[in-house]
């Protein structure tokens, strides 16, 4: 089983929950990042003592942002790999120059 990307920690009584990405230098947010902090908030949002939220990280970098490769896997289920940015637009190359098309219920258009 691996480490929780999440350390949570109530500080000043029971006022203060801290919530820390742990996965340095990156602190990428991805699934697990997510369901860790879904819990957490599930769990500590209802005290009554408690009156702020606090996010910090670990390491250099507050977050690099999204898991970009777990994002596209779910956008697309059935691509290998993420379709290339210059590409987006119709299939040419040069159509997209990096614009990006995003599923619509139930298919891309």
């Amino acid at each position: 089983m691996s480490e929780s990307p999440l350390k949570v920690s109530l500080e000043r009584d029971g006022m203060l929950l801290r919530l820390t990405l742990a996965r340095p230098k990156a602190n990428i947010v991805d699934a697990a990042m997510i369901a860790a902090l879904q819990s957490a908030l599930t769990e500590h949002l209802p005290k009554p003592k408690l009156r702020a939220v606090l996010l910090s990280a670990e390491g250099p970098h507050f977050s690099f942002g999204a898991s970009v490769d777990e994002h596209m896997r779910l956008l697309r289920p059935d691509a290998e790999k993420p379709a290339r940015p210059d590409t987006a637009a119709g299939g040419e190359p040069g159509a997209g120059a990096g614009c990006h098309k995003w599923p619509v219920s139930g298919g891309w258009t």
